[in-house]
């Protein structure tokens, strides 16, 4: 019976490979911008979390006069249900460069697209 005991758990270890562990970095596309005005723009892009990540806490954009913007900038939330985004945002500062990304936090930390920048219009 311990034998049989020994080769089961060999059997079952030896099953399991990496192809059996989730990846739960998202898919993150960088913003689209369009629609740039004095002081607003139209973005969209999209953020997709992994189909084995349950543990998606927030998704969205986040917004800087800084370079490589995070979720402790200005940040747009997103449903956690969608994973595509049109958003407008209103506001802006005229004739201001701004840096946007998309991003998503899950139970492993906090991702993000690469950045995309955008200037609004002079008066």
């Amino acid at each position: 019976m311990k034998k049989l005991a020994v080769f089961l758990s060999f059997l079952f270890v030896v099953s399991c490979s990496k192809d059996d562990v989730c990846n739960t970095n998202p898919a993150l596309s960088p913003p689209t911008i369009s629609d740039i005005s004095y002081s607003s723009i139209k973005i969209s892009g999209s953020v997709k979390g992994k189909a084995c990540d349950t543990g998606v806490i927030s998704k969205g954009i986040v917004v800087s006069k800084e370079e490589l913007p995070s979720i402790n900038s200005n940040v747009i939330r997103i449903n956690i249900s969608d994973d595509s985004f049109q958003k407008i945002i209103e506001t802006l500062e005229t004739n201001t460069q701004y840096f946007v990304r998309t991003f998503l936090v899950n139970n492993d930390g906090e991702f993000y697209s690469s950045q995309t920048s955008f200037n609004t219009l002079n008066e």
